[in-house]
């Protein structure tokens, strides 16, 4: 085999010869010469005859989406360049198993949509229901919680410790009146009507022996404790005590004969009890609290 210049010769293939690289390739039935040297590419060749032979190929031809486990879908162009939709023939929430997926169910593998205003509660089947006053513990001194169940009216409270209490009453009574002792009589008993045991009681007495010379005393308990202040206006005598002697009345008489009193009381009345000489008839004002 020799390396010339390309030929002009007749006897060459009669089809067209190819260009490699810029070099002629004869493939001649006569000489079998190859007339230059030249790189090779096997693609595309040329058979004995003449004619084209593709390259041989292997690999896809199409794509399609098999439906299954909940998933379909749709290619488009799948013998080309495929363009896959995944689709679901499921409805609403999904819900997976590890496999496939399915629609969820409500009230059970999820908490159903709720309406209204009020406080819910579970049910026990995966859903809600309205909760009342007695589905919540009820606070006590100690633990928050709901409020006990009220018992209806209008006089009673809520306390600290979680339970409810009629309140006492923080009205006050007030009431008045006058009267009269004469000398000798005793105890003086006087109705005060508040209907209950008083808190604080005022009386006031005046005594008159001439139109110059009288007595006064201003006395006042509250239950525990007395005072009084008196004025003897014939002897220019003035006295003044605190729990002395228990008294709210004291009308001071010629040589010590004193009219004395203290009070005690309960729900009905109030009694003066004369505790010394009763020598003096007087008028009084007397005030009560309750």
């Amino acid at each position: 085999m020799t390396t010339q210049d390309a030929p002009q010769k007749d006897d060459r293939l009669d089809h067209k010869d190819h260009s490699v690289d810029g070099d002629w390739i004869d493939f001649s039935n006569k000489d079998k010469e190859i007339k230059k040297q030249f790189s090779v590419v096997p693609i595309p060749f040329h058979t004995h005859n003449g004619t084209d032979s593709p390259p041989v190929q292997s690999g896809v031809s199409t794509v399609s989406v098999v439906s299954a486990n909940g998933f379909a879908g749709t290619v488009a162009t799948a013998t080309t360049k495929p363009a896959i939709t995944i689709s679901t023939s499921v409805n609403g929430i999904l819900k997976g198993n590890g496999t496939a997926i399915s629609a969820a169910t409500s009230g059970t593998d999820y908490a159903p949509a709720t309406s209204g205003t009020s406080v819910l509660k579970g049910n026990g089947s995966g859903g809600f229901s309205n909760a009342v006053n007695t589905d919540l513990p009820v606070g006590d001194a100690t633990h928050s919680g709901a409020v006990p169940t009220p018992p209806n009216n209008t006089t009673t409270f809520l306390r600290g410790d979680m339970t409810f209490a009629t309140p006492t009453s923080t009205s006050i009574t007030y009431k008045t009146g006058s009267g009269s002792h004469t000398a000798g009589a005793g105890n003086i008993t006087i109705a005060h009507g508040l209907g209950k045991t008083p808190v604080f009681f005022i009386v006031e007495t005046f005594y008159a022996s001439s139109l110059t010379l009288g007595n006064t005393s201003i006395g006042a308990y509250d239950g525990t404790n007395y005072s009084c202040i008196a004025r003897a206006t014939y002897t220019n005598a003035n006295f003044s005590a605190t729990n002395s002697s228990n008294t709210i009345i004291k009308l001071a008489g010629v040589f010590g004969n004193d009219s004395d009193f203290f009070p005690t009381w309960d729900a009905t009345n109030v009694t003066l009890v004369n505790a010394d000489n009763d020598q003096y008839t007087f008028v009084y004002q007397w005030k009560a609290w309750g």
